[in-house]
């Protein structure tokens, strides 16, 4: 290379660095003054970022010693329920509760569920508490609610809890309508009658030109007429308004019940006197049974005797039932035999029954029982006795005149001046016998427990 091309070469060189210097020198500058601008903010963020991590560490050591605090707090409350729950468990031992704690808590737990989903009372029943549990987790809350007298320690705030339910009172079974009496509903004339025949006529063989006897049949009727059945009570307006469940509906549910049982009673042992209808007891021309002079048991035998003086009247039927006090339903059951001489347990007739469906099933027979029939009756020298209606139970009929009167008033009676409600039930009704043979009445069947000996 020519030594003029050289330095043309170089100068041009140079002259490229000179230009690029420039640029690089700008560039540089360009950089520092954006670095700059950049700093003073950086700076001012790694103090607030310093603050904040001062601020952080400051709040975690608060916190730390706050845990510390509930560590120990938590300790001695553990010490505490541990103590709580061994006296706990004592208090259940002795009292014939669980002795495993577990099981004890998962059952209150159980509890509280049923309890939150409304079940009231029933909640420890369901959870699988038993009594001595109950009643000691009540006691335990109730301590806790109320330390104070008389509610002062804040049982005041703790309402008491009622179910919209009531118990209801125990009462006798109706049964003449289960045995299969006949309703009749709507009656309006008085006296309303139901034509009968008494007798039939009869056929006879007659010979070549003999003169035909005439046997012409018989009519009657049967008569029924109102008898009125009344049910009175009273109630203050206030209590009317204020009870949970309703006082009107729990007094009109009684009423019904209790004029159901009133008409039961008097199908079976009405006197016919006094306003009342003519029982089954009562009736002329009914089948009777005497069992003993001294009275005597209700056995087997006693039952195809019952049985057979219906049968001979022809007046078996579809709806054969017989009805008695419990106490003659319980010594059927409990009828034994003994096996040798002096033996005095002896074996049951049949396989041990317990309910009176069951002896209905083994001796083919419908079996219902009624407290409203007495078992202190005398005959003879026994006071045990009991009454045994059987019979064919369509043929008893129950005549309802109209319909049954249930109504309240504010202003009748005295209801008006005590600020009180009168609810009265009318109910008028008779009761009367198709066929009197369709029955048999048994009044001196013994309680008394006995073992036959063969």
């Amino acid at each position: 290379m020519k030594s003029g091309e050289r330095r043309r070469t170089e100068t041009g060189f140079i002259s490229n660095v000179s230009t690029h210097g420039k640029a690089n020198t700008e560039a540089f500058n360009r950089r520092q003054r954006d670095l700059a601008k950049c700093t003073e903010p950086r700076s001012e963020n790694e103090n607030m970022s310093a603050q904040i991590l001062n601020e952080i560490k400051s709040g975690v050591t608060s916190i730390m010693a706050e845990q510390d605090m509930l560590k120990t707090r938590l300790d001695e409350f553990e010490n505490l329920q541990g103590k709580s729950a061994s006296d706990a468990r004592k208090r259940i031992l002795a009292n014939g509760g669980s002795a495993d704690p577990v099981s004890f808590i998962l059952k209150m737990a159980a509890a509280q569920i049923h309890m939150r989903e409304g079940r009231g009372s029933e909640a420890f029943e369901l959870a699988g508490l038993s009594a001595a549990e109950k009643k000691l987790i009540q006691t335990c809350t109730q301590k806790a609610m109320d330390t104070g007298a008389s509610g002062a320690g804040g049982g005041f705030t703790v309402p008491p809890d009622y179910v919209n339910a009531y118990i209801q009172v125990l009462r006798a079974k109706s049964v003449v309508l289960k045995a299969g009496a006949t309703l009749m509903e709507g009656l309006t004339g008085s006296p309303v009658m139901i034509p009968k025949q008494l007798t039939s006529a009869s056929a006879a063989w007659y010979g070549q030109n003999q003169t035909l006897t005439a046997t012409d049949p018989s009519f009657g009727q049967v008569q029924m007429t109102p008898k009125t059945l009344g049910v009175r009570a009273q109630y203050s307006n206030l209590l009317g308004m204020l009870a949970s469940p309703s006082m009107e509906k729990m007094v009109r549910d009684d009423f019904a019940a209790i004029a159901g049982l009133e008409l039961d009673r008097v199908a079976l042992r009405g006197s016919g006197a006094a306003n009342q209808p003519l029982g089954l007891n009562g009736v002329a021309g009914i089948n009777t049974v005497a069992i003993g002079t001294n009275g005597g048991n209700l056995d087997v035998d006693t039952l195809y005797a019952l049985m057979g003086t219906i049968e001979d009247a022809n007046a078996l039927g579809d709806k054969l039932a017989l009805i008695t006090n419990p106490k003659g339903v319980r010594k059927l059951k409990k009828q034994r035999i003994a096996q040798y001489s002096g033996d005095t347990g002896g074996i049951y007739i049949v396989a041990p029954l317990l309910t009176d469906e069951s002896l209905s099933k083994a001796i083919g027979l419908t079996c219902l029982t009624s407290t409203q029939i007495p078992f202190n009756l005398t005959k003879g020298s026994s006071t045990d006795c009991t009454e045994v209606y059987v019979g064919n139970w369509s043929e008893l009929l129950i005549g309802l005149f109209g319909s049954v009167e249930l109504l309240a008033t504010n202003i009748g009676g005295n209801a008006w001046a005590q600020n009180a409600i009168e609810v009265r039930l009318i109910q008028n009704c008779d009761v009367a016998v198709r066929h009197s043979a369709s029955f048999v009445y048994c009044a001196d069947a013994s309680t008394a427990y006995y073992v036959r000996i063969l």
